[in-house]
């Protein structure tokens, strides 16, 4: 794959991560960091249910790409949350999250991401009311 390089893409990516991460409050980051991961794992489920893969075929490279993020991204998560009972909750939601991706990966199938999708929603979705109670 030759990626071209785009002279105002690296400016861009260095305001967006100044302007919209580094300026947010961390209330603010945990939504944009769910938002992301929600966000990935919905195009790795669209590319995968599109993939005209032949049976045992490994999953293309660019699904594979997305799949790392998202599971960075958990890896991420699990290390933040606290040791009591709301975090020990959330970590199994996640390492749950790590599971299906892997399997979606192996399988080239988008069906355990779609079993995943509602619970990360819904974590995403109690993060933007925290914002929204916030303000």
């Amino acid at each position: 794959m030759v990626t071209t390089y785009e002279p105002g893409a690296e400016r861009a990516a260095r305001t967006y991560l100044r302007e919209e991460i580094e300026s947010a409050d961390p209330v603010r980051r945990m939504v944009l960091v769910h938002n992301r991961l929600v966000g990935e794992l919905r195009r790795a489920a669209d590319e995968l249910r599109r993939a005209d893969a032949p049976a045992d075929a490994p999953c293309p490279a660019d699904v594979s790409a997305r799949l790392a993020r998202c599971r960075e991204i958990l890896r991420v998560l699990i290390a933040l949350e606290d040791d009591d009972d709301v975090g020990r909750r959330m970590r199994d939601v996640f390492f749950t999250a790590t599971e299906k991706i892997l399997t979606a990966e192996r399988d080239v199938d988008a069906g355990p991401i779609e079993q995943i999708l509602p619970s990360l929603e819904i974590v995403r979705d109690r993060w933007v009311a925290l914002v929204s109670e916030g303000s």
